[in-house]
């Protein structure tokens, strides 16, 4: 908002007495409503008004939710994987009651047991159940669904009262468009218009949905949109619609819709698909899903191996990669050449065929195609595959492969099937017990897998270290964690002494100092002086007694010597001729004597 001075009328400019007016901008372009624009630029000649006319009784822009539909509080998703017999229902005049869809933490469990037994997403057989019964779900908490519902029943009444004219409908499918293809942006389009009125007898009884006396139609503003800005015109479908057994040929519908606009870029007829609404609306953030993955360190406790159909080698990772497919997660395998995502592919198609699925498998390489077909036909399922790719798609092929699976005859029973996979999970459930007893802490915290690594690795030091422990539970795991804690301790220490093995240090086993041990080891190394001194002297003597020369005097020396004198004392304690003289004999006496009381205390340990 600005302020602006004029004159008066009939004044000139710059009179005294000037007149204030308020004048307002432009307004701003709001979201989605420029895009209407080119309407703007018709030429100004009688057939550009007519066109733009028409425009403007029939809104061809984003603006007209009949070509950009939102999901808002004003509507409900509903769960429905059969959107033909839905119509059908309605068409025989059934009503069809509202509920919520099981929750999160409701049908958590539920799912995964219903996937291991029948491989289908459980909240579609949810939906297929409960539409038997009459019912549709909407995957809204209950108190959520029952105020929405309520919103939008006053609404379509209010309308009706206000209006004369029923203004609800349901939708049957949508068209994903863009106007260009190098546009970002992409809009949803209602298909088939289905009219129906809501039922509310009592708070009790809930909201149904009833048809109305209207005719179900094609989405016409989206057929005249098609045709005048992308010169696609479906014929067939501005007037009544094809039928079926029992309504209207929704699927045939939808695949005319498919043809007309194959050629268009960015055109795609689709379900409510929950990648598909992802990619569109919320592209940049994680993918949302309830369904978890299976840890492959559990699977075998969690399936039996009749649960998972995978004739080909297999790990862990592979087999949790099909256990988590068998659920109905939605996931990406990745990884390098030579990591077996071929074989997992082929695992998962023999799976899927054995839970009755139908799988497409596409690749942008034929070579990959070629390489998961000769998987599956070594292990005899080649007869089940369609191949429709490259030579293999001529009409005769592929009426000889339909042929092949025709005649197939089924040799094994199911019963031997069952005895042989209860064998094989016995003889699973046996190796997984060596291993559980493998992987068991002991009582300090060890298993013997980790032992047995460690004792392969330093089988090199058992000359070296000897331990006295008497089994493996004498040390708890806060001990030897203490005993480790003291080796990188002492490895520091050696790091910084150097090799004790070999010196004066070796004979040291005490680990802590205390004064009463130094003055202990002070009087023990003063008598150990005093001995060595004279066991030296005596044995100096007794070598030349005897004219033996023993230049390293160690103690494995002396015991030799020691050993020795008996032998030749025994002489001289028989009081027979000996060779020695008897100042020898004295020596040798005098050194047997030194010999014996000072060996206890050279081995003996330090305090």
């Amino acid at each position: 908002m600005g302020l602006k001075t004029e004159s008066a009328p009939g004044e000139p400019a710059g009179a005294d007495s000037p007149s204030i007016s308020l004048t307002l901008e432009d307004a701003p372009a709001l979201p989605d409503f420029d895009e209407g624009v080119e309407d703007e630029m018709l030429p100004e000649m009688p057939h550009g008004r007519l066109e733009r006319w028409q425009r403007k009784l029939l809104d061809l822009s984003a603006r007209n939710p009949l070509l950009n539909h939102r999901s808002t509080k004003a509507s409900l998703k509903i769960i429905c994987p059969d959107p033909g017999l839905l119509e059908d229902k309605l068409a025989e005049g059934a009503r069809i009651s509202i509920q919520p869809a099981p929750q999160p933490s409701i049908r958590s469990q539920d799912e995964e047991i219903h996937r291991r037994r029948t491989g289908e997403k459980i909240t579609d057989e949810y939906a297929r159940d409960a539409l038997d019964k009459k019912q549709v779900l909407v995957d809204l908490a209950p108190e959520e669904l029952a105020n929405r519902a309520v919103g939008v029943y006053r609404k379509a009444q209010t309308a009706l009262q206000e209006g004369g004219a029923n203004t609800l409908y349901l939708a049957l499918g949508f068209l994903l468009w863009k106007r260009d293809e190098k546009d970002e942006r992409r809009f949803q389009a209602l298909l088939i218009l289905l009219p129906v009125t809501l039922e509310r007898k009592s708070v009790r009884s809930g909201i149904k949905i009833l048809a109305h006396d209207d005719e179900l139609r094609f989405n016409t503003t989206l057929l005249e949109m098609l045709r005048k800005d992308f010169l696609i015109d479906i014929k067939g479908l501005d007037g009544a619609l094809p039928e079926d057994h029992s309504g209207v040929d929704v699927s045939g519908i939808w695949n005319t819709v498919r043809k007309a606009v194959k050629e268009a870029p960015g055109f795609e007829v689709v379900r409510e698909n929950a990648i598909v609404q992802h990619l569109i609306d919320t592209p940049r953030d994680p993918y949302p899903s309830d369904i978890s993955f299976v840890d492959g360190h559990h699977i075998d406790r969690q399936f039996k191996p009749s649960d998972l159909l995978a004739p080909l080698p297999a790990d862990s990772s592979q087999m949790a990669a099909i256990a988590t497919a068998d659920r109905g997660k939605d996931f990406i395998i990745i990884g390098p050449p030579g990591t077996g995502k071929s074989q997992t592919i082929s695992n998962l198609i023999a799976h899927m065929l054995g839970k009755g699925k139908t799988v497409l498998f596409v690749s942008e390489k034929t070579a990959a195609l070629e390489v998961v077909y000769r998987r599956l036909n070594d292990i005899g399922l080649g007869r089940f595959c369609l191949e429709l790719h490259s030579n293999k798609a001529r009409k005769a092929d592929v009426l000889s492969q339909l042929r092949a699976a025709w005649d197939t005859r089924q040799s094994e029973k199911a019963k031997g099937w069952e005895k042989e996979a209860e064998k094989l999970r016995e003889l699973r459930d046996q190796l997984n017990l060596v291993v559980d007893r493998l992987h068991l802490p002991r009582r300090n915290g060890m298993t013997a897998h980790y032992a047995i690594g460690v004792k392969v690795r330093d089988e090199n030091l058992a000359s070296r270290l000897t331990l006295s422990w008497p089994t493996a539970d004498h040390h708890d795991e806060e001990r030897l964690a203490a005993m480790r804690t003291a080796v990188e301790n002492l490895k520091i220490q050696v790091a910084a002494v150097g090799e004790v093995s070999g010196t004066s240090f070796q004979l040291v086993t005490e680990g802590e100092w205390s004064p009463q041990w130094e003055a202990g080891i002070v009087k023990v190394a003063r008598r150990l002086s005093s001995a060595a001194s004279a066991t030296d002297r005596a044995c100096a003597s007794f070598l030349d007694a005897v004219g033996i020369s023993i230049p390293d005097r160690s103690l494995e020396r002396l015991d030799a010597v020691s050993e020795l004198l008996p032998f030749l004392l025994i002489p001289i304690e028989n009081k027979q001729p000996s060779l020695l003289s008897l100042m020898d004999k004295i020596e040798l006496r005098l050194l047997r004597k030194l010999l014996s009381s000072s060996r206890p205390m050279l081995r003996r340990k330090p305090l």
